[in-house]
């Protein structure tokens, strides 16, 4: 019987889904972070459970021929990246298989899954949070350590985001320390500062966002400070804004966001689709990744689409961005109407000033939860010739599926970051009478757990 404490020497047989290696010991599993199929290693047991036990990994013995050395300074501390230390091609079959056994395990399919596909490895992040605090170790920023408030000071120059994302902090960390203003003390509930949001677009332009625990930086006065000196010290932010959350909560944002200098909206792009959004906005953390998400999905289209439904859809980016490939000629598919879905009333707005940009005339947007779409007379008098849905993590509701099924819609694309909740989902669209063309899984988080997937869901 294992004991915490103990001092094994293990074989890595497998790798679990949130990315430990799988050991076993007289029958019982030993999960153990950072390890790759086929290392020998020493490791220590920290934990026992009835079921399973963690080890952690003190030694290599023999290495995998699966590994690499892993190419950032926070890996294994950071809370953020599990594969860093694996070769692409071995973390892209990890993350097929996930998909894969997910398909199976949860949906109890037999549909195919092509190989994952990773667009970038380094650098591909446009959007980061950085927690910034005080304690009695003094003023630090970055991301979090694994299943801790902890921060890891060296993840402030991550290498899934940009460089310029590490400068930019780094600057107004010095700003803060000559401005004498505080971080945020999780346990005391002070401070000022809480976190660091910052996006880029495809030209470079920045938006900064300072979350603080005050309404002002301190004073008008030193908000003027602060963004004339980062707008003096990186030309490219064309955006500043200050949010405003005070609540003892894990959640980053608050609802208050004021702009302190610059651009209202940020524009990027997908697919030379321009796309403005607002600060609390939606939109997809890898460009590049989304891109080919985007471009998978729509050359599985054919034939004409006289209503689109663009469920969970956020400022519009995939409707509007599909509509815009359509008049370009870039795939087989042509469409009428577009109509979207989104809960986020700022984002739907954005959406209504998207499709204005890009030449959209016959689009329509309400702020709504999906599921309330049921509720509308939309369906009634522009039956859905395809509907696609970008759900949050959780997935879509059987709700949902129940209605698109009774309104015997024929084509549905599914954009899904869990594959467990798409596995499910699609279980419940079989019962529906639906079938699927492959699954497309794609790696826009490299060095991370998380594998986005793309399938084209349809009923004869």
């Amino acid at each position: 019987m294992l004991k915490k404490n103990d001092i094994l020497q293990v074989k890595i047989e497998s790798i679990s889904g949130d990315g430990s290696g799988i050991a076993r010991r007289d029958g019982q599993v030993i999960f153990v972070p950072f390890t790759a199929v086929g290392d020998s290693a020493e490791i220590t047991v920290i934990k026992v459970t009835k079921s399973y036990a963690v080890g952690k990994l003190t030694k290599i013995i023999s290495p995998s021929d699966k590994r690499c050395s892993p190419d950032c300074q926070a890996f294994g501390k950071c809370g953020g990246c599990v594969f860093r230390h694996l070769t692409l091609e071995e973390e892209e079959r990890l993350k097929t298989e996930t998909v894969r056994s997910a398909i199976i395990r949860i949906g109890h399919l037999n549909v195919e899954v092509k190989g994952c596909i990773t667009p970038t490895v380094k650098g591909y992040r446009n959007k980061a949070q950085l927690p910034v605090t005080e304690d009695k170790n003094g003023l630090a920023c970055g991301f979090y350590a694994n299943h801790s408030h902890r921060i890891v000071t060296e993840s402030i120059d991550c290498v899934t985001s940009p460089k310029i994302f590490g400068d930019i902090a780094k600057s107004i960390l010095g700003f803060m320390k000559r401005e004498n203003i505080l971080g945020y003390n999780e346990e005391l509930s002070s401070g000022v500062v809480r976190h660091l949001y910052m996006r880029i677009n495809s030209d470079g332009k920045v938006m900064v966002c300072i979350v603080t625990n005050t309404p002002h930086l301190i004073s008008e006065k030193t908000e003027k400070k602060f963004t004339s000196f980062l707008t003096e010290e990186f030309s490219n932010i064309v955006s500043i804004y200050l949010n405003y959350n005070s609540k003892n909560t894990n959640v980053v944002l608050g609802d208050d966001y004021r702009l302190l200098c610059g651009d209202e909206y940020f524009e990027d792009k997908l697919l030379d689709t321009k796309l403005k959004m607002s600060p609390d906005s939606f939109f997809q953390v890898n460009r590049e990744g989304a891109e080919k998400i985007y471009s998978i999905g729509f050359s599985m289209l054919s034939g004409h689409y006289e209503n689109v439904y663009d469920l969970y859809c956020g400022i519009g980016s995939i409707g509007i961005t599909l509509f815009n490939e359509i008049k370009k000629g870039n795939i087989k598919a042509t469409a009428d109407r577009l109509f979207g879905i989104e809960i986020v009333e700022k984002a739907a707005e954005c959406a209504r000033v998207n499709a204005k940009l890009n030449g959209i005339d016959n689009a329509e947007f309400a702020a709504t939860d999906s599921t309330d779409i049921t509720k509308m007379d939309w369906f009634d008098k522009y039956p859905p010739s395809l509907v696609i849905l970008d759900p949050p993590r959780k997935g879509t509701t059987t709700q949902l599926i129940d209605f698109l099924s009774d309104r015997n819609v024929k084509e549905i694309l599914y954009i899904s970051c869990d594959p467990a909740t798409l596995a499910r989902d699609m279980g419940y669209f079989k019962e529906k009478g639906y079938t699927f063309s492959p699954v497309y899984p794609v790696n826009l988080f490299t060095g991370t757990k998380h594998v986005e997937c793309c399938v084209l869901i349809h009923k004869d």
